[in-house]
Formats: structure tokens, sequence, C-alpha cells
């Protein structure tokens, strides 16, 4: 079908008719004063000509064309929307709030662990929120501290029950890690106060044949302490041993790291215990037997499971990981130092719960990175809408089976919704509806070839080869028998491809021997030899070659899925690593898998500690 370009000013939402009966084959984005905001749609478009629209209303059968979806589409509230459902650059829309503002293609992920926020206080008949923990920043030291859990501990500080974070209840395996960022503001005189327990309800007296582990201040001893029991001790309550994690006087208002490591290998019953603070080990116990007590226990952070003995002061980065292997432990491996992390942590496929605490400052809405999760793009949204592209960044060691609504994991109506992070912003979108863009798996797989289609074209026309004298950079014949130019660029579209293709012609088929003038990415000509321009011609066309052949393997790869959780699971273009510079381009509409927008990196599993959160750069491209 022919096409038509259409450019939209994103100030009020006109769409204007560029040019009618295109070729995408041809089509150089860069031709155009702001090729950001240019797309190619179905030739119908001209309907939309000079037309101001503020949005639109969803499309009841939207058909798959040109790179994306389109169909009648009435005007309604919001402009940034019109992209979004003319030009099929997401394929979900979720209908709901926003807290915080996330930036533009930015990661986002959807966990189906949502922290609970618990409140026992009661302040004349009314639950006290004021108390409830809160995102906030304090004592910033690189990135511990920007946006921080805040616990406000209980009333008057005494011993009455207040505020926390509850978490599920999980398995306990033979290697187990506690870890994360404790900033102390004071010192309760009438109680010891909690700072992550996992047990029925986590304080003294009470126990109970359920009771794990407990990470709390210690008045008498001025420390932190962990108390826990293992599984070689099942009818015992409470909890059995205590191991130091701090030195004797912790200094009050300032930020201090702490881990637990727990290990008990495959051989034999003898475990391991170590503890450790801003990276010195102050515990170490080789005498136990068993695991951890395997409670099914939910976990709170902050407080007991009734509220009681409340913590006051702020967490940050608390990360709790458990599995059969060593690399659970990230780096604490029960030596006499470990790594303080200097970057923000990642969940990955040991990974109970990850809390960054990063969201939107003020709320107490917290993300809880798992094992379990989805990880897309966002194309754009506003505090009501949210669009999201339609890959998603998932194995399966990290896929739960059953979806929840959204970010691209999976639509079914009636089921529950999860909250939605940025990893970048600490934005939070809790969706209320889930609506699919793209409707069947075979437009869903037309959609995503078009798209690849036209990030094929435009790469071509927006990301210049580059050589020069000394260094074959992408002109490895050129560079290989000349060194004129000192430096060369070009841009390896069909329609330049084709005019060197006729001058190799005429000097290879006809035997040509006059010098030939090629204009570079920037305008400029130059007078090149035989030799040199059929060598120039070769590298052009070996340049477009690779990326064609990306090209038609990921639309074979598209074409080969039957399922939409295996199509959705198709990534996009990361060879030539065009992601990171078209996104930063301000130009959405091309198939991007689900990286960081700004970086360019991808968001793996942990393989060990102290990696940063967007971990493995995708490949440099030539810009």
């Amino acid at each position: 079908m022919p096409k038509s370009l259409v450019q939209i000013d994103p100030s009020n939402g006109q769409v204007t008719v560029l040019q009618r009966n295109i070729s995408p084959e041809t089509f150089v984005p860069s031709d155009y004063p702001n090729p950001s905001n240019v797309f190619i749609v179905r030739s119908n478009i001209q309907s939309f000509e000079g037309t101001i629209y503020t949005g639109f209303t969803t499309p009841n059968q939207p058909v798959a064309d040109g790179i994306g979806s389109f169909s009648t589409i009435p005007p309604s509230t919001t402009t940034s929307s019109i992209s979004a459902n003319i030009f099929g650059l997401a394929e979900q829309q979720m209908d709901g709030t926003a807290y915080g503002t996330f930036s533009p293609t930015e990661l986002v992920f959807q966990s189906n662990i949502r922290p609970e926020i618990i409140n026992y206080l009661s302040l004349s008949g009314v639950t006290a929120s004021d108390y409830n923990p809160t995102v906030g920043s304090i004592g910033v030291t690189g990135y511990v501290g920007g946006r921080a859990a805040q616990f406000k501990g209980s009333y008057l500080d005494t011993d009455t029950a207040a505020a926390g974070i509850s978490l599920p209840g999980f398995t306990t395996a033979s290697y187990f890690l506690i870890s994360g960022w404790v900033y102390m503001e004071s010192t309760p005189s009438a109680y010891d106060p909690i700072i992550i327990t996992r047990s029925p309800d986590g304080v003294d007296g009470i126990g109970t044949t359920s009771d794990s582990f407990r990470l709390e201040y210690d008045r008498s001893s001025a420390r932190f302490q962990f108390n826990f029991s293992t599984t070689a001790n099942t009818t015992t309550t409470g909890f059995d041993y205590t191991i130091n994690v701090s030195p004797s006087g912790v200094t009050l208002n300032q930020w201090n790291h702490f881990a637990v490591a727990y290990s008990k290998p495959s051989a034999g019953n003898t475990a391991y215990v170590s503890s450790y603070w801003n990276g010195n080990q102050i515990g170490y116990d080789a005498g136990k037997t068993g695991s951890l007590r395997g409670s099914r226990s939910s976990l709170y952070i902050g407080c007991s499971g009734t509220g009681k003995k409340s913590f006051k002061g702020w967490l940050d980065d608390l990360i709790i990981s458990a599995g059969t292997t060593g690399d659970v432990l990230r780096g604490f491996l029960h030596g006499t130092t470990a790594p303080v992390p200097t970057l923000q942590q990642d969940a990955g496929f040991y990974t109970v719960y990850y809390m960054s605490m990063d969201g939107p400052i003020g709320t107490s809405y917290f993300p809880c990175d798992t094992t379990n999760k989805v990880v897309s793009n966002l194309a754009f949204g506003n505090q009501s809408k949210m669009y999201v592209y339609g890959t998603i960044g998932v194995t399966s060691s990290r896929m739960w089976t059953s979806f929840i609504n959204g970010v691209c994991g999976g639509y079914t109506a009636g089921n529950s919704t999860g909250y939605i992070f940025g990893y970048n912003s600490g934005a939070c979108f809790i969706p209320t509806a889930v609506t699919d863009l793209v409707s069947g798996l075979t437009a869903a797989k037309q959609y995503r070839k078009d798209l690849m289609d036209y990030t094929m074209r435009y790469y071509l026309g927006f990301t210049a080869m580059r050589g020069s004298s000394g260094a074959s950079g992408d002109f490895v014949n050129l560079y290989s028998g000349t060194t004129f130019p000192t430096s060369f660029t070009y841009l390896p579209t069909e329609s330049n491809l084709n005019y060197l293709a006729n001058i190799y012609n005429a000097i290879v088929v006809c035997g040509s021997t006059l010098s030939v003038g090629i204009e570079d990415a920037n305008g400029v000509y130059y007078s090149f030899a035989t030799a040199g321009a059929v060598n120039v011609y070769k590298d052009v066309l070996t340049y477009y070659n690779n990326i064609n052949t990306d090209r038609l393997s990921v639309n074979n790869t598209i074409d080969s899925k039957n399922s939409f959780l295996a199509l959705k699971q198709v990534q996009g273009y990361t060879k030539q690593a065009i992601i990171s510079r078209l996104a930063q381009g301000g130009n959405p509409s091309v198939m991007i898998p689900a990286v960081a927008a700004i970086t360019g990196f991808s968001r793996n599993p942990e393989d060990g500690y102290n990696l940063s959160a967007e971990s493995t750069p995708l490949a440099t491209a030539v810009y």
C-alpha cells in the first residue's frame, strides 16, 4: 500500500502531510528539519491534514499498516496520545494514575510483588497515616539516600504498635543473603527497634516455631544484631542464635552498609554465618547445622508483624537473595572483608526481594523488584495514561507463568493489576485498566516487522558510517589501500547505495577510468580515483547488507513465534546499538528492546556483587 510522510507539531498536535506516495526504501529522515517528529503512515492520512487534534479515544479495530496501527480516531483530551494510536508507537495503553514524572522512553518494570503498608497506630480512633513509611531523601552519598525509605518510629518513642512494610513469605534455600543501607536517627530508650524480620510477629516473649530471623538494634550492646533459628531446631520457639552485625556504638545520622550471609553447602550439614558492616566482617559462626528456618511467615520491614518495635530512621537499597549456589551471596563469601556497593543493585535469578526504595518522593509507593518481573520501555505517558512498547525484557527464569496486566506482560480481562515503576525516574503508575492496541497475533507480528523495517531505514538515514586513515572504522576496503580522504563519513541509504552501484558498474563493467565525485554525509564532495570509488561501494554494500541481514533475521524470528508471550520476548535491533542513539534523538518510533534509553544498557540478572543497575552495555554504534 502507498505510504505518506507526515509530521506532527508536538506543541499543538497539528498533523501536516509532507509527501504522498513515498517509498520507504528511499526515505531518508535526516532530509527533514526535525526527523524525530516525522512518521510514515498509510496513504489515507490526508484526512487529518491541517487538523489539530488534542488526542483521541482508543480505536476499536486498529489495522496494522505503515509502522503501526491506524483507524478512524475521534478527538479526545491529550496531545501526546496522537502518535501512539495513529502511528502504532505503543502496543498497550494503560489507564490509571501516575505519581511522579517518567522520563521519555524510560525503562519500566512491573513485579508480581507489591509491598503493603501496615499501620497499627490509631490516634483518637483514626489510623495515624502520618506514621506510614514514605519515600524521601537524606544524607545523599552517591546513589544512597537520594530516594530512601523513611520510617517514623512509634508514638512518643514508646513501644506502641506503629507502621512498617509487609512482604509475602518465601522459602529459604541453602544460601541466603540480606543486605542494605541503614541510617539511624535515634536510639529508643524503651525497646529494641526491628529493621527486618521474618516471623509471625518477631517480638520477644511470644516466639513460635515459625520464627526464622530478625535484624534489630540491641540497646544493651548499642549495636545491630541478627537473631535466627535453623531447620535443625524445628520444635523450639523464638530465635535460638544471635550474631553481631555492627560494632558497638553505632554513629547516628549517617549511612552504613550491612549484610548477613548464610551458607549451608550441599555436602555436609555445617552452616556458615557471616555479618558485615561497611565491608568489614563483624561476626562469623561455622558451628550451626541446617539452613535458616524455612518459615512461610510474611517479611516485615521497620517493625514486627503487629507493628511493635518500630524503627525510626532510613533504609535504602535493601536486597534479599536465596538459592542453591554461592552466587546468591553477591561477593559476601565469609571472608574478612567484602565489597561495599558503590552502584545501585539489581534483581536477578536469585533475588527474593529487591527494594531500591526509588518510588515517588513523598509517597508510600515502594518498588519491589524480583526474579519475577516484566521489563519494557515507556513510549510516553501523562498523569492518567501510559503507553508501552511491545517488547519485554525477560528470560524464562525471570517470568511468572500467570500474567498480571500491563507492561506488555499479557492482558486478560479481570486479572489483577500491579504497580509500574521507572528505573531512573522513581515514578510510579497505578493502572486500573489495560487495552491492547494491536489485535491478534498476525497483526502483532506485522506491527513488529513494520517497526523493524522502519528502524532499518531510520538507522541507515540517521547514523553515518565513519572511518579515517590509520584506522579502518566502517571503511575496511577504502583504508586498506589508500589514506584519501583523511576521514570520511557516509549515509548508507538505498538511494546512496544505488548511486554508488552505478559508479561501480561504470568502472568495473564498462571500464571507466574517470575520477568520481562522491558527497559525504556532511555535503562535502570528494574526487575519488576509480580504485577508491570501488572500495567505497564495497564498504557501503557490506555495511548495508549486514544491517539488512539483521533485519531479516529479526523478522524471520518474529514469523516463527506461535504465541504472544514468545512474540513479546523477541528483541529488536541490538547489534548496532541504535537503541540509545535513536531514543536520545527523540524518536520513539523504532523497534527497541527493553534497554535503558539514555545509556543503552540492559538490566541483567546478578552475576556478582557491586554491579551497576544497568549492566552489560550494548556495542557502541558508529555515529
